[in-house]
């Protein structure tokens, strides 16, 4: 008999210890989840706005660079200029490689004649 009434307090206890634990344990698991969702959000948002920021940058930067190569005196000559003229071209080379030389970011830059 003592046996008996022994399991069935430990058969009673058990399935109240389950039914305490497990709807406290969904409830903080889904508390944790709705938090790691949230944090997630939060760390792709950010990361979505510094590369617009790195983005934007470096297309003013390309921009500034492009016009100021454009304003230079001896590309606008060379613009205007006919294409057998080996010293313009030869000006305009070396006006264009000094301003390459500047900007890491540009690897190679292409003029169209006007």
């Amino acid at each position: 008999m003592f046996r008996s009434t022994s399991f069935r307090i430990f058969v009673i206890s058990g399935i109240f210890f389950a039914i305490t634990i497990i709807p406290f344990s969904l409830f903080l698991a889904n508390r944790f989840s709705h938090f790691a969702y949230s944090q997630m959000g939060t760390f792709n948002q950010d990361r979505i706005d510094e590369m617009a920021e790195r983005t934007e940058l470096m297309l003013d930067k390309l921009k500034w660079y492009s016009l100021n190569m454009y304003e230079d005196q001896t590309i606008q000559s060379w613009i205007y200029a006919s294409a057998d003229n080996l010293l313009q071209n030869a000006g305009t080379m070396r006006v264009l490689t000094k301003s390459l030389s500047n900007e890491p970011f540009i690897e190679s830059a292409y003029l169209f004649p006007g």
